[in-house]
C-alpha cells in the first residue's frame, strides 16, 4: 500500500525472477540487452543530429562508458530510465523532422513509460512547449505543427500516468499524483546537497524519524509536507539559502573526482577517467553547437538543461548525470 516508488523498474524485475526464478545474472543479462538498445539509440540520435561520423563515435563511447556497464550489474532504475528518455528522444527528432503525428503519438508514449520507471522527466513535456516557443519562434508554419504535436504528446504521457494515480487515489483515499516521495526528497536535499557535501538547513532529527516511520504513506507523505511548509515560512531566508547552494548542486553533479576509470566493468583498466575525458571535450562540442545555431543542436542543449534544472532543487550526484550523460556523449563526440 506504497506510493513512494513507480511502478514499471519493480514490474520488470518481478516479470524477470518470474520467470527465470530468483537470478541476479538473468536481470543483469536484460539490463544488457537493454543497454545495447540504448547504445543503438544514441548512435542514430548522433547521426541525425549531426552526422555519421559523430552518430559512430557516440556509440562506441556509450558502449565503453563504465558508468553504463556498472548500471548492468546494479538494481537501479538508471538502466530503463534511460533506454526509454532515449527512446522518447528518438521519436521527438523524428517528429521535428518529418512532421508526422505518429511520431509525436510514439514520443508521448515513450515518455509515459519514462515517468513511470523514475517521474523526474513528468514536467518534460511542458518545459519543451516553452523551449520549442523560444528556438523556433521565427519559423512560424513549423513551430506551429511542433506545438500541436507537443499537445498530443503532452496529453499521451499524462493519459499514460492515470492508472498508477488511480491506483494511489484508492489506495490512499486522497489524491497522490504520482509519488509520495516529493516532500521528503525535498526535505533531504535542502540538508543533503550531494552525496558528500551539506548545508546548515538540517530539518530532519531522528525523533521525526522516529515518529513518522510508524505513520501510514500517506500520513508520511502529509508529515513531510507540513515538515517543509512549516520550515519555510517560519525561516524567510531558506528560499535565499537554497537559491545560494545551487551552484554547489550543479558542481556535485558535474563533478569528474571519483570518475569510473576506462577499461572498468569491461575486464582491465586504465589511467584514463572517461568522464574526465568527454566533459571537457562535451563542453567544447555544446559552444559550437550553440553558435552554430542549428535547432536540432539547441534542443540537445535544451534536454541537458532540463536536467541541470531539475538537479538544483534535488540532491545533486554524479549517479544523477547518467540521464543525460548520453546526450553529452554525443556533443563530444561531435566535437
Amino acid at each position: 500500500n506504497q506510493s513512494n516508488r513507480v511502478p514499471l523498474y519493480p514490474f520488470l524485475i518481478a516479470g524477470i525472477f518470474k520467470i527465470f526464478g530468483h537470478s541476479f545474472f538473468a536481470v543483469k543479462m536484460v539490463q544488457s540487452i537493454i543497454l545495447a538498445l540504448s547504445v543503438v539509440l544514441i548512435f542514430i540520435i548522433g547521426k541525425a543530429i549531426f552526422n555519421t561520423p559523430t552518430g559512430a563515435i557516440s556509440g562506441i563511447l556509450a558502449s565503453i562508458n563504465p558508468n553504463f556497464l556498472r548500471d548492468v550489474h546494479f538494481i537501479m532504475t538508471e538502466n530503463l530510465f534511460t533506454f526509454f528518455f532515449l527512446l522518447s528522444i528518438f521519436f521527438l527528432f523524428r517528429g521535428f523532422i518529418y512532421e508526422e503525428k505518429i511520431n509525436y503519438i510514439f514520443f508521448g508514449i515513450s515518455l509515459g513509460f519514462t515517468n513511470l520507471i523514475r517521474p523526474t522527466t513528468v514536467y518534460f513535456p511542458i518545459y519543451l512547449l516553452f523551449m520549442c516557443l523560444f528556438i523556433f519562434w521565427k519559423q512560424r508554419a513549423h513551430l506551429k505543427n511542433i506545438l500541436k504535436g507537443l499537445f498530443i504528446a503532452c496529453l499521451i504521457s499524462f493519459l499514460m500516468l492515470l492508472p498508477w494515480v488511480a491506483r494511489n487515489c484508492l489506495i490512499h483515499k486522497h489524491f497522490v499524483f504520482i509519488s509520495t516521495q516529493g516532500p521528503r526528497l525535498f526535505a533531504v536535499s535542502m540538508y543533503k546537497i550531494s552525496a558528500t557535501e551539506t548545508s546548515d538547513m538540517n530539518i530532519l532529527s531522528s525523533d521525526f524519524f522516529n515518529r513518522t516511520n510508524r505513520l501510514t504513506d500517506y500520513e508520511r507523505y502529509q508529515e513531510f509536507k507540513k515538515l517543509v511548509r512549516n520550515y519555510i515560512s517560519e525561516n524567510p531566508k531558506a528560499i535565499w539559502k537554497l537559491v545560494k547552494i545551487i551552484p554547489r548542486r550543479l558542481s556535485a553533479l558535474w563533478s569528474v573526482k571519483d570518475a569510473l576509470r576506462l577499461g572498468s566493468y569491461l575486464g582491465f583498466s586504465t589511467p584514463i577517467k572517461f568522464d574526465f575525458f568527454v566533459i571537457p571535450i562535451a563542453f567544447l562540442g555544446i559552444i559550437i553547437g550553440l553558435f552554430s545555431k542549428r535547432k536540432s543542436s539547441l534542443l540537445l542543449i535544451s534536454i541537458i538543461l532540463y536536467f541541470n534544472l531539475v538537479h538544483c532543487v534535488t540532491i545533486a550526484d554524479p549517479r544523477y548525470r547518467i540521464s543525460f550523460m548520453p546526450f553529452v556523449i554525443i556533443f563530444a563526440s561531435y566535437f
